[in-house]
């Protein structure tokens, strides 16, 4: 089993985003499959923050089957393929019905760098004052590399979201680094995002992962 949550501070130019939190669940049922569960939630304001102009907002729950396609093989250059899929449940008021979300993820290691590629395509929960509901497609690559210090990795990420109603589409870049001890990851990163209907934005994000075994 491994937990993962991120909480953190972007800005832009319409005012301040508190992010709290960003987690994810994951339990292995065996070698080559798990369930996920993804969420996030945020507070959003202007530049002062002043309690009477926030605005909760939240990322739908992902609920996720991933299974494992091929896998890698050592000492060949075979990536390993993995399918992820599952609905998109809305947590907050104001949208009618669950929507749903597919990743085809590719994972592979080259001259010690680390690499997984991501793409695939959502149905998001239609809001009830829409007609149609948003669909899109997504697109990320995820890095990292070690340092000669063992415990700590550099990390990257690129990804981007591409609307195919409203046009809003997205796309955001981090770059941090990692600390790992005996059973949990630290992790910070500094990220930037530029959202069509909301310009450039950036911020920091703080976050922990820990593996466990329950059985």
């Amino acid at each position: 089993m491994e937990i993962n949550s991120q909480a953190g501070v972007a800005r832009d130019a319409t005012g301040v985003t508190v992010i709290r939190p960003d987690a994810e669940i994951d339990l292995g049922l065996d070698d080559d499959l798990e369930v996920g569960l993804d969420m996030s939630l945020a507070t959003t304001g202007d530049a002062s923050f002043s309690p009477s102009h926030l605005t909760n907002t939240s990322d739908h729950l992902w609920l996720h089957l991933k299974t494992t396609v091929q896998a890698a093989r050592d000492g060949r250059a075979v990536p390993a393929i993995a399918l992820q899929i599952g609905p998109r449940i809305p947590i907050l008021a104001g949208y009618a019905g669950p929507g749903i979300e597919g990743l085809v993820i590719v994972d592979g290691t080259t001259n010690g760098w680390q690499l997984a590629a991501n793409f695939g395509a959502f149905v998001d929960p239609r809001a009830t004052t829409a007609t149609l509901p948003p669909v899109g497609v997504n697109l990320g690559l995820d890095v990292e590399h070690a340092t000669p210090w063992r415990s700590v990795s550099i990390t990257g990420e690129v990804a981007g979201t591409v609307d195919a109603f409203d046009h809003n589409h997205q796309a955001s870049g981090t770059v941090g680094a990692t600390f790992t001890s005996a059973y949990v990851t630290y992790a910070a990163q500094y990220v930037c995002r530029y959202d069509a209907a909301r310009a450039f934005g950036q911020g920091v994000l703080l976050g922990a992962s820990a593996r466990f075994a329950l059985w």
